[in-house]
């Protein structure tokens, strides 16, 4: 099975799915949220030049940032079920998916996905899938990993990863299957929450300004 003979996902500069902060993208707007944009706060000594003109279309999970953020706050929290639960019910409902192939078609169709998008879904998928383990840890994608216009176009090569030809899958292909697997990792629990933040959470927003001479 091929990767690389989906129909394009995106035409021209008519994107058919949502863009996330992180630079990839959503298979649909559902339970994403976009920036509150109102009320800028500036320094009087700075003119702003284009404040969040691109940020404010991108959109980001409120959900998986809250359970984020609490886990930050009290690490002990991902050993509790009641936690456990809602981590993976938000995995389920932001994949929006069945099946793990038809979520990277969506990444590998979008015009601006970056070396650095390409090298976290191939360790994060080889991670999950108990291939390989981590060489960067995990939360030190979060500063790295983000939205530009400036990102070249990157395929994700997992062709090696779902032969169906070698008699077995690496990679298991329905998403329930290898979430399963994630979480079956050592700390996978912690790591699949981690990677809903870097793929679905908020990011800071950035403005673009000039110091005033």
């Amino acid at each position: 099975m091929s990767l690389n003979n989906a129909v394009p996902l995106f035409n021209g500069q008519q994107l058919r799915f949502p863009i996330l902060q992180s630079g990839f993208v959503s298979l649909t707007e559902e339970g994403l949220t976009k920036p509150d944009m109102s009320g800028p706060t500036i320094r009087e000594d700075i003119l702003l030049k284009e404040y969040r003109t691109k940020a404010d279309k991108y959109f980001y999970s409120k959900a998986i940032t809250e359970l984020f953020h609490q886990w930050r706050s009290n690490p002990s929290l991902i050993r509790e079920m009641d936690f456990r639960e809602q981590v993976l019910i938000q995995a389920f409902k932001l994949f929006k998916t069945d099946k793990l192939t038809t979520w990277i078609r969506a990444q590998n169709e979008k015009p601006s996905l970056s070396n650095i998008h390409n090298v976290f879904l191939l360790e994060t998928i080889k991670f999950a899938s108990g291939i390989e383990k981590r060489s960067l840890e995990n939360v030190q994608w979060i500063s790295l990993i983000d939205y530009s216009d400036r990102a070249q176009a990157v395929r994700v090569d997992m062709d090696d990863y779902f032969r169906e030809d070698s008699g077995h899958l690496y990679v298991p292909m329905k998403m329930d299957h290898f979430i399963q697997s994630w979480v079956s990792q050592i700390n996978g629990f912690e790591d699949l929450l981690i990677s809903l933040y870097v793929i679905f959470g908020d990011r800071e927003q950035k403005v673009d300004v000039v110091i005033n001479s």
